[in-house]
């Protein structure tokens, strides 16, 4: 059951593309645990394929993935949501690499493994008016989501 500050989060919906099975898992685990409405897809194909039927508040994609670039992910998203909100991530994150995640449109890169806290402050400056409410499950800490 969801405590009363989770309320505002409950309508916030997040897709996740990522291959790795486990990653994604642990990633919708968390954004559950953040009071959000998590759906995870093992590829960019289905990303795109979901996003031509539903609206996200957040698209979080892998830059790695076996059928296309989190890049391209994102050139096609404008096609059906402009101004897409999304956020990248990359297990070879720097910063030549977050300087073309911003220039590509993403609003941030997280390195992998993702850190339950870092993706806590991220839903909080995303989504200022719940950004008091969003807060790490008590279960969950800032040890990097490690995909095994």
């Amino acid at each position: 059951m969801r405590d009363a500050k989770d309320a505002d989060m409950l309508s916030r919906t997040v897709l996740i593309a990522e291959d790795d099975r486990l990653l994604r898992e642990s990633l919708c685990d968390v954004l559950d645990g953040l009071g959000c409405t998590p759906h995870g897809v093992d590829c960019g194909g289905k990303a795109i394929e979901i996003l031509e039927r539903h609206r996200f508040d957040l698209v979080l994609s892998d830059i790695d993935m076996p059928d296309m670039t989190g890049f391209v992910l994102l050139s096609l998203i404008n096609r059906f949501q402009p101004h897409p909100s999304a956020v990248l991530m990359s297990a070879r994150a720097d910063r030549d690499l977050e300087r073309a995640a911003h220039q590509a449109g993403a609003l941030a890169l997280l390195p992998k493994p993702v850190k339950a806290g870092s993706l806590a402050s991220l839903l909080g400056s995303l989504f200022p008016r719940d950004g008091a409410n969003a807060h790490v499950h008590p279960r969950l800490d800032d040890e990097g989501i490690h995909h095994g």
